[in-house]
């Protein structure tokens, strides 16, 4: 922003200030001019691939190229084929929020570990992704920073997506946390150190057995 005059004037991208003078009788004095030079940027194209455009160019219904997104066992490989072929073309992708809220259902898993920084959790992240790809799931990966705060909020933004399972590097977990995830009914993996208690599955080891199993040797 820029000020003159008592006012101040909004600035939206560059702005070119020159000073000159100008005369006022016998006076000369410095007079601050400020031209105002916006950028505008190109406004986000409305003009986005739509099933029904694929549809018509494959020459099918939009049920059909439905179909062939969510279950393509159910169409003919010829028309299979040529509905990819065509959503290839245009570069269609598909809008999965808007698929999750009439199926109920997603491809993505969700995973919540503490911090990417530990060498083992990237290598058990790549585990996870290498064995999920090839059944056609799509793993969402996202970091607490090591807080149980942050894990909570992490694990709302992800049950929002729909996930249909959710896997954290964490046994220890908020009262709001544990609340959400049961709520939300998908199957649940804890990682980490075991608990007495876990929502689903844990999968771990003790920290307690191993240390006294240390102490004794």
């Amino acid at each position: 922003k820029a000020v003159t005059g008592g006012s101040t004037i909004p600035v939206p991208c560059l702005t070119i200030v020159r000073l000159r003078r100008r005369l006022h009788g016998e006076c000369c004095r410095p007079v601050l001019t400020i031209s105002v030079q916006a950028i505008r940027m190109k406004k986000p194209s409305n003009d986005r691939v739509r099933m029904v455009d694929v549809a018509r160019l494959a020459n099918v219904a939009p049920i059909t190229v439905s179909r062939a997104l969510s279950h393509p066992s159910s169409v003919a490989p010829e028309t299979l084929d040529k509905i990819h072929r065509v959503i290839k073309q245009l570069g269609y992708v598909p809008n999965g929020p808007a698929g999750s809220l009439k199926s109920q259902k997603t491809q993505l898993i969700a995973a919540v570990i503490p911090s990417i920084n530990h060498l083992f959790l990237t290598a058990m992240v790549q585990g996870v992704s290498d064995f999920l790809s090839p059944l056609g799931y799509h793993l969402m990966l996202g970091t607490s920073g090591e807080t149980l705060e942050g894990e909570e909020a992490i694990v709302r933004a992800f049950l929002s997506q729909r996930p249909r399972a959710l896997l954290l590097h964490n046994t220890v977990h908020t009262t709001e946390c544990v609340n959400l995830i049961r709520a939300s009914g998908i199957p649940v993996i804890e990682t980490g150190d075991l608990c007495e208690q876990p929502l689903d599955t844990a999968v771990g080891f003790s920290n307690f057995d191993a240390a006294y199993t240390l102490t004794r040797h």
